[in-house]
């Protein structure tokens, strides 16, 4: 069956950051993804090649007058429109909210940025670190102990912006549908760091204090004798009991103390030298044997190249092959109507011709349009 997002065309404004995932995640359900790269960017390729799959592109000049036009009458046959420039460009340009939603009142505009529409730093760069700073994500009293331990730029920069985005725009969506009415989506790569990672309250209330285990010798990253690394977040309790039996760390192993006061941060240098010296007597395949019976919350950490190897992520049937390689499927899982990956990457304007057609442009004023090299056409890639 179609995916659930099937019929619904989406217009991307080519840009980084977590907008290529984003149009991703809507394709993948079905949704009809028109990519508009931008002729004379300077960039060929803005996002993975993962990211970008499963829509046709259209390439368009916008410095001119007849290229943002044609994403303005995009925007008039489509449901939604997503761009990820800084705050103020897309009005510069002709092609903001105001214009696209007084062309089509019920168009879904959406709009992914650093940190937002409004305030003192919407106009400046950022990045990751930027945004996890000002969310209250890096502070911490034990990141001290970790000074190697760092955030997951692609989860604070890309992943969770695109995953609150795209939720964003099918909410619109839901929305256009009922009323008739369009709206603009604002989204910030710094709203998710605040909505998924930090904690809030008054001074001294636990509830809002960054996690205890940060930094702690039973969560991080332990080196094995062949050179691989083993992930441990034995957080809990009976967790940290097992994770010590596993490694083979009995009571008289350690002081009495250590095994009773797990958060105490004072015998955390101790523990966490008799940890690593642990895991570097075996290979990641021993301790992967070990802690596959048992359940301590240790994983052994995979490069992306072989993450499809992961036992768990084959059974779920998490990887797809596309290409020559690995690439994730369609989630979330559906059960009545599952979305399916895209086809690969489209060479920047390998659609153009019929997008234009599409949108209701004559024969005659497309050739025009070519010949004043307002628009471009490629051929496909190879394969």
């Amino acid at each position: 069956m179609p995916g659930p997002l099937a019929g619904v065309r989406v217009v991307e404004i080519a840009a980084g950051g977590g907008l290529p995932l984003a149009a991703m995640l809507l394709g993948d359900m079905g949704a009809n993804v028109i990519r508009v790269d931008r002729i004379g960017s300077g960039r060929r390729r803005l996002g993975p090649p993962t990211a970008l799959r499963g829509r046709r592109s259209i390439a368009v000049d916008l410095t001119t007058p007849a290229g943002r036009a044609i994403v303005v009458r995009l925007g008039q046959v489509s449901a939604v429109l997503i761009e990820g420039f800084r705050p103020g460009v897309a009005e510069a340009m002709g092609i903001g909210p105001d214009t696209c939603c007084a062309a089509n009142p019920a168009l879904v505009y959406g709009r992914l940025s650093g940190t937002g529409q409004q305030g003192p730093r919407a106009r400046q760069a950022g990045h990751d670190l930027n945004f996890l700073a000002a969310a209250g994500v890096l502070d911490g009293p034990a990141l001290a102990a970790t000074p190697t331990q760092r955030p997951l730029t692609t989860i604070a920069d890309r992943g969770a912006p695109a995953l609150l985005f795209a939720f964003g725009v099918v909410c619109a969506l839901i929305e256009a549908q009922r009323s008739g009415r369009g709206q603009v989506v604002d989204c910030a790569s710094v709203d998710a760091a605040l909505v998924t990672a930090a904690r809030f309250g008054p001074a001294g209330d636990p509830g809002a204090d960054p996690p205890a285990h940060l930094g702690a010798p039973y969560y991080g990253v332990y080196r094995t004798r062949d050179g691989q690394y083993m992930a441990v977040a034995a957080v809990d309790r009976t967790r940290y009991q097992v994770f010590l039996h596993g490694l083979g760390l009995r009571p008289e192993t350690l002081a009495a103390e250590a095994v009773a006061s797990q958060r105490d941060l004072a015998s955390w240098p101790r523990l966490r030298a008799l940890v690593a010296d642990e895991f570097a007597r075996h290979d990641a395949a021993h301790w992967e044997a070990v802690f596959a019976r048992l359940d301590a919350c240790v994983t052994r950490v995979r490069s992306p190249r072989e993450a499809h190897a992961d036992p768990q992520l084959r059974a779920r049937g998490s990887f797809t092959q596309a290409g020559g390689r690995w690439e994730p499927t369609a989630v979330p899982v559906l059960s009545l109507t599952p979305g399916a990956p895209g086809g690969p990457p489209p060479a920047p304007g390998e659609h153009t011709r019929e997008i234009l057609g599409e949108a209701g442009y004559l024969p005659d004023e497309i050739d025009a349009l070519f010949a004043g090299d307002v628009v471009r056409g490629m051929a496909a890639p190879a394969g």
